[in-house]
């Protein structure tokens, strides 16, 4: 094959993944601090670690706290920010939010948001590969 050739099928190889990779939504506006965030991955990563390390600590499957098994498709991306927004729910009124300073709960928040139970549309043009 012609070096050429190949270094061609290799970069739009790589730009169908790229692509796949960010068919979901790439910001949005956040209801709890009114502010518009474009994700990245950096920041999507960080809030995936954040959700993985606090909030799994407690909402885990079987776990010895009573807390509901939560994961990210639990919920749709509207009731995500109705939880941060509102803070209703018990581990707010307990205090167990406070181990996470305004910033980290904006990147937990951006990946529950991100992925969603209606985050991902296979009838869509953005969400197939």
């Amino acid at each position: 094959m012609d070096k050429r050739l190949f270094m061609a099928a290799v970069g739009a190889s790589l730009l169908v993944v790229a692509t796949v990779v960010w068919a979901r939504p790439s910001k949005r506006l956040d209801p709890a601090t009114q502010t518009c965030r474009v994700f990245t991955p950096a920041t999507i990563e960080e809030g995936q670690k954040l959700f993985k390390s606090v909030c799994k600590s407690c909402h885990s499957r079987d776990n010895a706290v009573g807390a509901p098994f939560i994961h990210s498709e639990s919920m749709i991306s509207r009731a995500w920010n109705r939880v941060f927004e509102k803070r209703y729910v018990a581990c707010a009124k307990d205090g167990s939010w406070a181990a996470l300073n305004q910033e980290q709960l904006m990147r937990v928040n951006d990946f529950l948001f991100m992925n969603s139970a209606d985050s991902y549309d296979p009838r869509s043009g953005k969400d197939c590969g």
